[in-house]
């Protein structure tokens, strides 16, 4: 992991521990001198660990790194060439992300679009031959690994420090798109990721995390229209599904996470204002380009319409 063809004085490697209760800082002051250790007293989640991180670090780059993803060799390297050979606009890169339990087996090429708005990991579960051979513009990064300007940190602001973790790379990403950056992957950097392939139902203080942190997002970061627009179809999904609710026992999960959102509510609103007194892009041209993602679909979507039948497309 640490071949990645820098001098050690070229890089600068922090590790956020959120109170491991194993041997782990101990093992890494004694093993791993170089690394600036930063421990948490208690779990302060992945969002304000990485955080924490953004504001010790001193380098124009930055590169989240989840605990479970392990950078091949040269990555780093690799990631670094593509962004600063990349134009200004250009606000971050991220690698193809594979499954660590099967390297042939893509875990992601980035975060697609998909509408009305929902956000995925691009050709997740593809083999590794439909990633492409050449780097191509993606709607945004997966902060399981990504290498992102300091700039866009500083214009953007952080990650959310309301969201504790889940979807807060979308909502970043959408940040940068309101301030004209853009984010590409680069094929030819190779990082493992451990998180388990097979699809797991959340757990209900996850789920009530995620949905909380989506309406969120929509709230203070989507164009006007779009944004109540998405308000009212997850209320309207929610209501239609009640009476299942209901029978499984999930409705404190759901209700709980439309009163979190409504108590924070006023909060997204400020930030709201805040981002799109800065914001280089008007909500026409966001909403134009958010359809034109979605449109497209990513990746995957693109090669499934591509390996159809000709008569399906008639």
């Amino acid at each position: 992991m640490l071949d990645q063809g820098f001098a050690p004085r070229e890089i600068e490697i922090l590790l956020i521990d959120n109170a491991s209760t194993d041997d782990s800082c101990d093992l890494v002051r004694r093993e791993f001198p170089q690394v600036r250790l930063l421990a948490n007293p208690r779990n302060l989640g992945f969002v304000l660990a990485i955080n924490q991180g953004l504001a010790a670090a001193r380098g124009p780059c930055i590169l989240p790194l989840n605990n479970d993803a392990v950078l091949q060799p040269g990555a780093l390297r690799t990631l670094l060439d593509a962004l600063q050979r990349g134009p200004s606009d250009l606000g971050g890169v991220q690698p193809l992300l594979l499954w660590a339990a099967d390297p042939g087996i893509i875990d992601s090429a980035g975060i697609a679009l998909h509408s009305p708005f929902s956000a995925r990991d691009d050709l997740n579960g593809c083999p590794v031959a439909m990633a492409p051979d050449a780097m191509q513009e993606i709607w945004g990064t997966c902060f399981a690994c990504a290498l992102i300007r300091r700039d866009v940190f500083a214009e953007a602001g952080p990650l959310d420090p309301d969201f504790f973790a889940e979807w807060d790379d979308v909502d970043f990403c959408l940040r940068a798109r309101w301030l004209g950056y853009r984010f590409q992957l680069v094929p030819q950097a190779r990082v493992l990721h451990h998180r388990s392939p097979s699809l797991k139902r959340l757990p209900a203080d996850r789920y009530s995390r995620l949905r909380r942190n989506q309406l969120c997002t929509y709230t203070k970061a989507l164009p006007g229209m779009r944004a109540l627009g998405m308000i009212l179809y997850r209320a309207q999904r929610d209501l239609f599904m009640l009476p299942h609710h209901l029978r499984a026992g999930s409705l404190y999960p759901v209700w709980a996470f439309w009163r979190q959102w409504w108590e924070i509510r006023p909060v997204m609103r400020r930030r709201r204002r805040e981002l799109l007194d800065c914001a280089r892009l008007t909500p026409r041209q966001m909403s134009r380009q958010l359809r034109q993602f979605m449109r497209s679909g990513g990746m995957a979507y693109r090669r499934q319409k591509e390996q159809r039948p000709v008569e399906e497309h008639t």
